[in-house]
């Protein structure tokens, strides 16, 4: 159950950092 729970974490980490990435990549372009 814990091992699910982890995977699911993760996961939602890397959403996270995705969205990061892309916010970044707007804020950037815009400023070009």
């Amino acid at each position: 159950m814990m091992h699910l729970v982890i995977i699911s974490y993760s996961v939602h980490e890397i959403r996270l950092m995705f969205v990061h990435f892309l916010i970044i990549g707007k804020l950037v372009s815009v400023e070009k």
